[in-house]
This record gives C-alpha cells, structure tokens and sequence, in this order.
C-alpha cells in the first residue's frame, strides 16, 4: 500500500491546530533589509522554476490552467495582506508579509503532487486535479502550498543548516521541493545529498507541514472557499490509505494520512466556527443526490442515486417520485445512514417512518410477487446506493464490490462529534 512521505510542499497534510490568529492590513510597504529579502527569495523560485520547466512537463490544457490560477490568485491576495499568525510551539518560519507576484503551473503528471517555491511558485500536478473534487478542496492545497512560500519556510530552513550558505541551502531546499536534479542548480555544494541534509523529514516534515495546513485553511476561507474542503481532501486520503487503494503518489508515497488528523482538522474547523454538516460535505465533495428519471414502460418513474437504480414506480405524473426524492435528499442532508433504512410488509422506512408504499402496480413493473416483495427490494437497494455513494467520495473511479442490500459498512463517521462521510 503507498503511503505518503511529506518530502516538500505537497499535497495538503491535515492541521495541527495552531493558536494563533491572523491580522489584517493593505499590502505592507517593506524596509529596505525586506526588500531585499522578498527580492532574494523572488530570485531564487525563479532559478528553480526554470529547472522545473526544463525537466517537467508543464501541462497545456488551458482550462486547468485557468482554474489554477484564478483560485490561486484569489487565495494569494489574502496571503499578501494578511499576517496569519505562527504559533511560538508549533509553527515554523516567519509571519512577515512579502508581497509576491504568484505564479501557478500545472505539471502534465499523474503523480497527485503538488509544490511551491520560494518567492511565490506553486506547481500542481494534473493528477491531483483529477483527484479533488471541488474548488473547495483544490482550494486548500493550494491554499496549503502558498503559506509555505508566504511563511518562508525554504529560508528558515536554510538559516538552521550551518554547513551550507544560507543562499546555497534555499536553492538545495528549493531544488529538492520541486523534486528536480540539484546537480542543475548554481552554486550548490559538491557532494551535498538530500538524505545527508536529513531535512525534508524532520522539522520541515512536521511544524513547518502544521503552519502550512493552518495558513493555508485561514486563507482559503478569507478568499471565500468552504475550509470543509480541506477536511474531505485529507478524509479521502485517509480512506485511500485504509483501503489500500494504489495510487501513484510519487515521492509523496510514504506520508501517513490518518483519521487522527482528520479529527486535528475538524477541532480546527470548529474553533473557526465552521459547519461541518452532511450536506456541506456532500456540497464540497460535489456528491450525487437522489434524482428522478423516466423509467423504460410508459408511466413509470425511477428514483436514483448515482448509478444505482433505487426503485421504479407506476407514477404517470411524476408527483409521488417528486416527493419521495424531496423527503429522500432532506434526510441525506441531515446524515442519513444505512440503519435508518428499513422495511416493514409493503412499506420502506426511513428512521421508522414510513417512506413509500408499494402498490400493485409497482410490484408489477419490478416483476415482483407482491408489494411486500418489492418493498423489501427497494429498502435493500437504497442502502446500497447510500454505500457506493460514500465511497465514490474517496474513489470515484471504482465500484465497491457489494451485494444489492447487503452494504458491507455505514457511511457515516462522526468527525468533532458531527456525522460526516466515512
């Protein structure tokens, strides 16, 4: 099974929860000792973007492009103006605004990575496009990815190596974040490796990872994205890992995402005053709600969720299935689970009120005996749709294996004491 290994600004880890606040003022007017600083970190994302470009692939799917950098912008010009506080215990780097010029690429990658550098570059792979599922949670990697470079952990790093310059140790820390070929970079130790440093998993991999996650979810909800998003990326992540799902997460592979940090992130969320409901998360997940289609005979309507047929009803003018569907999605959105699904004679139960009732007439578009036969179809096929639904939120592109009516676990998870996907 891959597991994630956090060797530089990757894909988001989840918050360990900072006290800190964060303060809020126009773009500041640096001292020239600042300026000076904010040009030399300017310059030296610049020397390895250039690597990067040479020996990466940069994606020319315009689309991806644009989405990138219109929400990186937006989240970039709070991290411009804003001071978020860095916790004295926890964090790491320096809170000291510098006003940068963004600049966000997608890399042509499968790999779900993602990386910044000094001075203001962030690079997305196009894999970790495909695996968000929302603004919201591409949102708060990128999120995530700009308080590195803001918060200057490449250089705070640099200044506790004392083997190296400290301008020689950005570009060695810059080169290793973007994954490219040191040997490629000015003015590099001869001789220096990554493992020798033993940087990217020790300081770098913890306090400076837990600034980023708090930076970056502060940030992203000032830019106006649903900071829920950073719970479901690192939720879908933790669910991969339970699940053994192989994705290529390239030098990524060994960083443990745990439930454990899930949890960091929902205590975070909720000292934001932030709703976690299910029906946020289905809002940021972009998850499928029940729905009514034409069914193939002449007056019969389905009910849907997804790719799962729930139930076809004699029902010309659609109202009753209009209405089931209006009682079906209120009670998703309130945390409906498997349990609360049940069936009693030609009845199907929701929470041990009745929901439906099946007729003749259905049982007779389902080739089934009796109501009580396709009563009993219908509550199975219900839960099995709640199932691949919650599913489909950690891995879209595969079906569990699962039996109609026989769903092998609930699909909920209280997350900070409120239900959520599991």
């Amino acid at each position: 099974m891959n597991r994630f290994r956090r060797t530089f600004a990757g894909a988001l880890c989840v918050a360990a929860i900072l006290s800190a606040g964060a303060a809020f003022a126009e773009t500041p007017v640096l001292s020239a000792k600042d300026q000076k600083q904010a040009d030399s970190e300017a310059k030296d994302g610049a020397t390895i973007s250039a690597e990067v470009v040479k020996q990466m692939k940069l994606s020319t799917d315009q689309a991806q492009i644009d989405r990138v950098n219109k929400i990186g912008q937006k989240i970039a010009e709070f991290a411009n103006t804003t001071r978020v506080s860095i916790d004295p215990k926890k964090g790491f780097g320096n809170d000291k605004v510098y006003p940068f010029t963004w600049h966000f690429n997608v890399i042509d990658s499968k790999e779900v990575n993602a990386f910044s550098l000094p001075g203001g570059y962030v690079y997305v792979n196009s894999g970790l496009l495909s695996f968000v599922r929302s603004d919201d949670e591409l949102a708060a990697v990128l999120g995530h990815e700009i308080t590195h470079a803001a918060h200057h952990h490449s250089v705070e790093l640099a200044h506790q190596q004392s083997k190296f310059s400290t301008g020689t140790m950005v570009a060695m820390i810059a080169a290793a974040l973007a994954h490219v070929d040191m040997r490629d970079i000015a003015n590099v130790a001869a001789g220096a490796s990554y493992t020798q440093m033993g940087i990217m998993n020790t300081h770098y991999g913890q306090n400076a990872e837990s600034d980023a996650d708090h930076g970056g979810i502060v940030l992203m909800q000032k830019a106006g994205y649903n900071p829920v998003g950073a719970l479901t990326f690192m939720q879908r992540l933790a669910e991969q890992e339970t699940h053994g799902v192989d994705i290529n997460y390239g030098i990524l592979q060994d960083h443990p995402f745990t439930k454990e940090r899930v949890a960091s992130i929902g205590t975070q969320l909720a000292q934001m005053n932030v709703d976690v409901t299910p029906k946020v998360l289905a809002t940021v997940t972009n998850a499928k709600r029940f729905a009514v289609q034409d069914g193939a005979m002449p007056g019969a309507k389905n009910i849907v969720l997804g790719d799962v047929l729930c139930a076809t009803l004699d029902d010309p003018d659609g109202t009753r299935s209009q209405s089931i569907v209006k009682a079906l999605n209120t009670q998703f959105d309130s945390g409906l689970e498997l349990r609360h699904i049940s069936q009693t004679e030609n009845r199907v139960l929701v929470k041990d009120r009745p929901l439906l009732t099946m007729t003749a007439a259905d049982a007779a578009l389902a080739h089934e005996p009796t109501p009580a036969a396709v009563a009993s179809d219908v509550a199975k096929n219900i839960k099995t749709a709640l199932y691949r639904s919650s599913f489909s939120l950690y891995n879209p592109d595969a079906k569990p294996q699962v039996t109609s009516g026989a769903p092998e676990a609930q699909h909920f998870l209280s997350v900070n004491g409120v239900t959520g996907f599991k």
